[in-house]
């Protein structure tokens, strides 16, 4: 694989990095750990996770990001904190 192939695969955001290739090498979607980040940083890795295989999982949001509308794919999913 080429470097900018991988490039694409792993996509680099200055708050996360998108393994777009997790459903294949792991058997499972990728997962956002919504823990310090904001609602909006959620929403974009959401977005563009939803635009490249339609599904995620993100994992202790709190209430601002769940309120946010950050899960905007039909499969995707989004998980309170245990706390909440």
């Amino acid at each position: 694989m080429i470097p900018d192939e991988l490039a694409r695969l792993i996509e680099r955001l200055p708050f996360a990095s998108i393994d777009h290739l997790r459903p294949h090498t792991q058997g499972h979607q990728e997962v956002i750990f919504c823990t310090g980040k904001t609602p909006g940083q959620v929403t974009a890795i959401a977005e563009r996770l939803a635009a490249a295989s339609g599904e995620f999982l993100a994992t202790r949001a709190e209430r601002d990001t769940r309120r946010g509308g950050s899960c905007t794919s039909p499969r995707g999913a989004l998980r309170p904190r245990r706390s909440e």
